[in-house]
């Protein structure tokens, strides 16, 4: 079996791993962006479902 490789074919497949890499390190932002605001709109509802407004919570 020849051991042989061209350098063309090892650069394309590099490429081509580097665009699953940021594509991956894409989704995964945007499902951690979704959960962070899904998860916020859930807070702001409960605490108005119990009659607290958004600028009687103090932040830091």
């Amino acid at each position: 079996m020849p051991r042989h490789v061209g350098i063309r074919r090892i650069e394309r497949f590099t490429v081509e791993q580097g665009r699953e890499f940021l594509l991956a390190l894409a989704l995964l932002a945007r499902n951690t962006l979704d959960f962070a605001l899904r998860l916020l709109a859930l807070v702001l509802f409960l605490l108005r479902a119990h009659r607290i407004g958004v600028r009687e919570i103090q932040f830091g």
